[in-house]
């Protein structure tokens, strides 16, 4: 969904400056954040937060870290994922 969602914008993942990643139905080792970076090929030096298991109020901090990181990055870009995997 979210390869989809960035080339419906003409991007590409490794377009991304930060990635955002809440689950409430797994753990994984990596975190997803990470399996998802490594998967979709983005960059090495891409910021990332992860909420694991905090249930279905995280979009909240979620959108948050994303519209912080951009506001704090003039010209980054950012994504906010929350799946249930």
């Amino acid at each position: 969904a979210l390869a989809r969602a960035l080339a419906a914008t003409e991007m590409t993942p490794a377009d991304l400056d930060h990635l955002a990643v809440t689950t409430v139905t797994g753990y994984c080792t990596p975190g997803l954040d990470l399996l998802l970076a490594n998967r979709l090929g983005m960059r090495k030096d891409l910021a990332r937060a992860h909420f694991n298991n905090v249930g279905c109020h995280a979009a909240i901090p979620l959108l948050q870290v994303a519209a912080d990181h951009v506001r704090a990055h003039p010209g980054r870009r950012s994504a906010a994922l929350a799946v249930e995997i």
